[in-house]
């Protein structure tokens, strides 16, 4: 029986002294880097040349699709037409974004008066609104977006000048 208890004995110490084997593997580590979003206005909005009418407010509207220009209400005389701002987006071919929309801003001429303008209008064609998502970059990753909205000209506006501005973001979906 001693000898079983020292083979016991041996054999337990062989097993708490004997080495761990640890085992290993590796992984990768990794990331994709791809082109960074760029937008950059390449047409500034513009309702042209406007005269409103004593008695009465109306509103210019610029439109984004054709025919692209500035349509004044009945009430107020266009002597030039606006056109459509403008926008080029470059980023990663065929990834989705989106474009935030400026909501209402307020042009002013410098003295006090002011007009606002509101009801952005924007994307890529007549049929596809690129506000809050829906864009997709091309082969090339280019997109071109196309913005209009509608002025809000009091009645006996005052004549100036009228400049404000908008800011759109463009962000990966």
């Amino acid at each position: 029986m001693k000898t079983l208890k020292l083979l016991a004995t041996i054999a337990l110490a062989a097993a708490v002294s004997a080495p761990v084997f640890a085992v290993e593997d590796d992984a990768a580590a990794g990331a994709a880097v791809i082109t960074p979003l760029q937008i950059i206005k390449t047409t500034d909005l513009d309702f042209g040349i406007i005269a409103p009418r004593l008695t009465a407010a109306d509103t210019v509207k610029v439109l984004r699709n054709d025919p692209y220009i500035s349509v004044c209400g009945a009430e107020l005389t266009c002597f030039a037409s606006g056109g459509r701002g403008n926008f080029k987006v470059t980023g990663e071919p065929f990834a989705s974004f989106t474009l935030s929309n400026p909501g209402s801003i307020t042009v002013s001429d410098g003295a006090g008066n002011s007009m606002l303008v509101d009801s952005f209008i924007g994307g890529g064609s007549s049929t596809n609104d690129y506000w809050g998502g829906g864009a997709t970059f091309d082969a090339t990753g280019i997109s071109h977006m196309h913005v209009g909205a509608t002025l809000y000209v009091g009645a006996n506006q005052p004549v100036g000048t009228y400049v404000g501005t908008f800011t759109v973001t463009a962000e990966y979906q």
